[in-house]
Order: structure tokens, then C-alpha cells, then sequence
């Protein structure tokens, strides 16, 4: 099948007429989302607008029939379109818009395709000066990587998921998942977390053959009040104190 693209792909190539040498980037990886550093820290906030692009900085595409272990080469010969002309008839039929969108998502520096994957790819092998598209930027939320970071180094197993506006956290400490439902609160958790250490009243306790008790649970933690709850659940956790 690999080499089956390979070879539709340099038949699709002279088609275009496109000769010469093979260029380098054309066995360059097609990027997914999957290959973006980071890429659940990435939110979109605006809405598309049109701009023209130069087609060589596309580096990937959405689409999973595209994107799968594929170079570009292999990609342009599994477009499930097989109509290709040389020169200025091709290039009309890549900028014409009646044929349906072109849209791109723009991750930091990496352009993925949207919709318009083969008259996108293609305008890339033609290597056309611009091309008119909609685009929609996602940006690096570095506020909610930071405190990810911060709980990683931790380490606590964290989670996160958006709802709407909202960034809503769940956190495992001593197998039970605790929910904060404000990356505002998840900070003052932070400090808490590093401030709680072993007291001569902890080690009192636990010498007199206490135990942490694993059943005290409060899975939603809402208030500043809420963390001394969790206060011998973390010390458990940070310190491998034993269970009942």
C-alpha cells in the first residue's frame, strides 16, 4: 500500500508537471495533531478569518486517512481525487472557492489542513506563491501549563478538561480523585500541598498505632476550609505513612 502511494504519488507528480529530482520535503512526515508538542494546552479563541498563506509552511493535516505514518509524497498519491492538469489550469482550480473550503488550524509554528486537503497539498507541490484561506488560530495556554507543570513536579496524577470557560481538575492522592473546578484554586492548593509536613502530633498520632484512615473521602473540594481535610490524605501520599 506504502509503496503503491509512493509510486501514484510521483505519477500524480508528472502529471502536474512537476520534473526533475524528487525534492527532500516531499518525504517529510505529514503531521498530525497527535505530533504537536503539547497540543491539549492549545485553545482556540478566535474565530476563522481569511488570509493568504504561502502553501509550503503546511506541515500537516487533520484528516486520519492523510496524516497516518504518511510523507507528503504518499499522501498526494492516496488523494482520493485523481484529477491533475499541468501549469495555470491546475493552479485556477486550486484557488477557485466555489469547490468547497480551505481551511487551516495554525498550532504556534505548525499549519495543519483542515478541509481542502487535496487542493491544498497540491498548490504545495506546485509550490504556488499564496493561497487564499480560513484559518483558525489555536494558542498556547501558558498559565494552564504552568500549573500542570508545577503539579507534575509534584508528583501528583492530574487531569484536566475544559468546560466552556472553565478549566475543571482532577487530582489523585491515595487512589481517591479530588475534583477543583478553578485552575485559582488549584494554586492555593499547590501552596497548601508544599506547606503540609510531619508534625511531632502526626508522628504522636501514628505511634500509638493510628492509622490514615483511607475511607475519609471528599472527592469536591470548594472552599480554602476543604484542604485540611486532605491534610493526612497528603501526608499518606508524600510520605507512605500505611493504611488500616
Amino acid at each position: 500500500m506504502k509503496e503503491h502511494s509512493l509510486n501514484e504519488g510521483i505519477n500524480r507528480l508528472r502529471k502536474l508537471g512537476i520534473t526533475g529530482e524528487l525534492k527532500g520535503w516531499y518525504f517529510d512526515k505529514v503531521l498530525s495533531e497527535a505530533d504537536i508538542e503539547n497540543f491539549d494546552f492549545y485553545r482556540c479563541t478566535d474565530d476563522y478569518f481569511s488570509i493568504k498563506i504561502n502553501p509550503m509552511i503546511i506541515t500537516g493535516t487533520t484528516h486520519v486517512r492523510y496524516n497516518y505514518n504518511n510523507t507528503w509524497i504518499e499522501m498526494l498519491g492516496g488523494l482520493k481525487h485523481n484529477i491533475y492538469y499541468g501549469g495555470d489550469r491546475m493552479a485556477a482550480i486550486v484557488h477557485d472557492h466555489s469547490l468547497g473550503g480551505k481551511d487551516i488550524r495554525k498550532y504556534g509554528d505548525q499549519y495543519l489542513i483542515e478541509d481542502g486537503n487535496n487542493r491544498l497539498s497540491i498548490g504545495k507541490f506546485m509550490e504556488l506563491d499564496h493561497i487564499q484561506v480560513d484559518m483558525a488560530e489555536y494558542r498556547f495556554d501558558h498559565a494552564l501549563f504552568n500549573t500542570y507543570s508545577k503539579l507534575k513536579a509534584l508528583g501528583l496524577p492530574c487531569k484536566f478538561k475544559r468546560v466552556k470557560d472553565f478549566i475543571i481538575w482532577n487530582i489523585t492522592i491515595v487512589d481517591q480523585v479530588y475534583t477543583f473546578n478553578s485552575s485559582e484554586f488549584i494554586e492555593k492548593f499547590i501552596e497548601y500541598y508544599k506547606s503540609v509536613s510531619l508534625t511531632k502530633n502526626d508522628m504522636k498520632y501514628l505511634w500509638n498505632g493510628h492509622h490514615i484512615d483511607k475511607n475519609e473521602q471528599y472527592p469536591d473540594i470548594r472552599t480554602n476550609d476543604d484542604f485540611q481535610k486532605l491534610r493526612r490524605h497528603i501526608l499518606a501520599f508524600k510520605h507512605h505513612l500505611p493504611f488500616p
